[in-house]
């Protein structure tokens, strides 16, 4: 029987990083996002030091384009016609107005349109291995915002 796969964006670091760690010691297969090669591959030995497992595997994309997560989408269905998790943690957290080649601000490009999309996008490999789940993380920074609306600083 084949190892079910899951999806870790931006799991070359942190959170994600980690995460995908942990799914690889589960025994799943893990496909990783990252938007450098040499980054990303120092990452995925890394992952596969820690977590014992040869089973992680990079997939190149940049979450800020929406070119970038159509094309990613395809790789991963080329790579895994069954999905069974999907963890959206990559995010953007730019503290000024930046906007996205396609003409969305970036944070929101990174941190709403791409996971949307994205999952969008990888529907038919989540039901192929259904039952399955997507999961989106996100940072204290949301709780931060809301926090201080209203304030006069």
């Amino acid at each position: 029987m084949a190892a079910q796969v899951a999806l870790v964006t931006g799991g070359t670091g942190g959170i994600g990083f980690h995460t995908s760690v942990g799914l690889a010691k589960a025994g799943f297969r893990v496909l990783v996002t990252g938007r450098d090669a040499a980054r990303g591959a120092s990452a995925i030995e890394a992952l596969r030091r820690e977590s014992g497992s040869a089973q992680v595997e990079l997939v190149l994309g940049d979450l800020g384009r929406i070119s970038e997560v159509r094309a990613l989408a395809q790789q991963v269905l080329a790579l895994a016609p069954a999905l069974s998790v999907v963890v959206h943690n990559a995010g953007a957290m730019a503290e000024r107005l930046e906007r996205t080649q396609d003409g969305l601000e970036r944070n929101f490009a990174v941190n709403v349109a791409a996971p949307y999309l994205l999952t969008q996008l990888l529907r038919p490999a989540l039901r192929a291995a259904s039952p399955s789940r997507v999961v989106v993380l996100s940072g204290g920074t949301a709780g931060a915002a809301v926090g201080s609306l209203g304030r006069s600083n």
